[in-house]
């Protein structure tokens, strides 16, 4: 097991390489320049010369990156090009609700999955299959940013069930937890069908082809045991890779569903430093979000190989 995680956290620094250093590029070659967010549309050649200097926009795009890279390399992550805050304080500030969002609709999405999944297969029903089929459909094609003004539109602007503003813990639980209903469904509507899919497929496959599941019945165990205890254990591995693999899907939602709920959290941090050019806070929140997720797939393996102590071996 050791030598899966010296394995896993030595590929995590190429990962991360790549993927700051393809946002940098990417941030880069689009259109616009920060110092027109500075100086106006139609700053002097000398205003814009001068302010290119003291942001450090002169020297060439790769070198400007490894400077980064460098000063990370000592724990600093820059300041933001606009305000000249500490990037580190600025992602900080942010961060508490977008936790929120990712949490929540991790364990939303898998009480949705556990329940459906379970349900189809104790019942074996038809109509449920097409059911949850057509579920899992509209899930998989309908936009988040759709699913979440509907949502918005219907419980919130007419049945006035839920706030359509976000309010932090320090305005109290219950109205941070209102705040926060439908962009957590919203972002679990997105991310359920895929483990609900793959979690059923397993347990179906193994109620209907594993030995030990037909010698559990000649011992007199009833079906929910042998649900609960034996095939929902055995079918969960794959289950548990999906759902560190969610989160990478979850971050992209969370850009796009904090823009609908105007949350003031990572996502939105990001979507305004990519408009703005401002290459640290994108540079830095990248990094962030590709920590989290080989951490994650990190963890998987390693509770996969707790459940699956052959994977050990194989490995």
């Amino acid at each position: 097991m050791k030598r899966i995680v010296f394995l896993r956290l030595g590929q995590m620094i190429p990962v991360l390489f790549g993927v700051t250093f393809l946002a940098f590029l990417l941030d880069n070659a689009l259109p616009g320049n920060i110092v027109y967010q500075l100086l106006g549309d139609n700053p002097s050649k000398s205003a814009l010369h001068q302010l290119q200097i003291e942001l450090g926009l002169n020297r060439p795009p790769v070198q400007r990156y490894f400077d980064w890279l460098w000063q990370l390399l000592h724990g600093n992550l820059g300041h933001s090009l606009l305000g000249g805050q500490a990037v580190g304080t600025e992602i900080w500030s942010a961060l508490p609700p977008t936790l929120e969002l990712l949490i929540g609709a991790e364990v939303v999405s898998l009480v949705l999955c556990l329940t459906l999944a379970f349900w189809s297969v104790w019942t074996r029903n038809r109509v449920l299959d097409r059911f949850i089929t057509v579920l899992s459909l509209v899930g998989h094609c309908a936009p988040g940013f759709v699913i979440g003004l509907v949502a918005l539109l219907i419980f919130s602007v007419k049945l006035k069930l839920v706030h359509s503003i976000y309010y932090p813990m320090s305005d109290g639980v219950a109205a941070n937890l209102k705040g926060l209903v439908l962009p957590i469904v919203t972002l679990a509507i997105g991310i359920f069908p895929t483990q609900m899919r793959i979690f059923r497929g397993d347990m179906l496959q193994q109620l209907d082809h594993e030995d030990y599941v037909s010698l559990a019945r000649l011992k007199g165990l009833t079906k929910g045991r042998i649900i609960v205890r034996h095939v929902a254990k055995n079918a969960s591995p794959n289950l548990i890779t999906v759902l560190a693999l969610s989160l990478g899907f979850l971050f992209g939602g969370v850009i796009i569903i904090e823009q609908v709920f105007t949350i003031p959290g990572v996502g939105g941090l990001l979507y305004s430093a990519i408009n703005d050019h401002n290459a640290p806070i994108v540079q830095a929140i990248v990094l962030l979000i590709g920590v989290v997720v080989v951490v994650a797939n990190l963890l998987a393996d390693l509770v996969y190989m707790v459940l699956d102590p052959r994977v050990r071996y194989e490995s």
